[in-house]
């Protein structure tokens, strides 16, 4: 209870007993209200800071969505240049846009000594790598009889590995490195044993643009090592190996 003056404690003696206690009541009523009133007062600042921080954050999360989205609207309009560059100029009815498959399908005519092989393979501009080298696992031998043998059995390594390339520029450069090798040591070591090069691209003489070889057809392997720098003139001339 709040201390009165003594004048004021004598004074509110002389009065009724039942006047005493509602002054006590009352007295007591305004310090609870004093206390709910800090409670409130605490309660309101800890929501403003609570809307304060939803705000920031809402803030934060409006930028990065936009951030976002004007990088999106950069990497379209940076597409769309990509696709009218690649486009430009006839070449057949190659898209680069919608890329093409290459499928690698067998090794012909294998020696015996031969039983553990793997294709390594890469995609070339030039003289420069496309992308990192790719490996098959290891290829099943096989004994078969096609019309093109003469019914007479050929061993073959069924490679039977397929790739697809997307937005490839048509180059007379672009061309497919590869290298036959064979798998020792349970595996852990390769031998090259051949290897070869082709063009995806050739000259339409009629229309000066590129198209995409396709078709079936085979390429001749050469004797190791394989040369990087050779351009796909020079590999004409380089000793053939027995597979094919």
């Amino acid at each position: 209870k709040k201390h009165l003056p003594p004048e004021e404690a004598e004074r509110i003696s002389k009065l009724d007993p039942q006047l005493v206690d509602i002054h006590d009541r009352i007295t007591g009523m305004a310090v609870t209200h004093g206390k709910e009133m800090l409670v409130l007062k605490q309660e309101t600042e800890q929501l403003q800071r609570l809307k304060e921080t939803v705000q920031l954050r809402n803030a934060q999360s409006g930028r990065a969505e936009e951030s976002a989205r004007q990088k999106w609207l950069a990497e379209q309009r940076k597409a769309q240049q990509l696709a009218k560059a690649m486009r430009t100029g006839p070449v057949g009815d190659y898209d680069p846009l919608l890329g093409f498959e290459m499928r690698l399908d067998c090794i012909q005519d294998v020696p015996r000594e031969h039983k553990n092989l793997q294709l390594v393979f890469q995609l070339y501009e030039g003289k420069n790598a496309l992308m990192p080298f790719q490996s098959t696992p290891s290829c099943p031998i096989v004994y078969e009889i096609s019309n093109h043998t003469n019914n007479v059995p050929v061993r073959r390594a069924l490679i039977q590995t397929s790739k697809f390339y997307l937005k490839l520029s048509p180059t007379t450069a672009t061309h497919i490195s590869v290298e036959v090798q064979e798998l020792v040591d349970n595996g852990v070591f390769a031998k090259p044993i051949c290897w070869t090069k082709f063009g995806l691209f050739h000259l339409v003489p009629s229309s000066g643009g590129l198209e995409i070889l396709d078709g079936s057809w085979k390429v001749p392997l050469l004797v190791p090592p394989l040369l990087i720098d050779a351009t796909l003139d020079d590999v004409r001339h380089y000793p053939r190996h027995d597979m094919s």
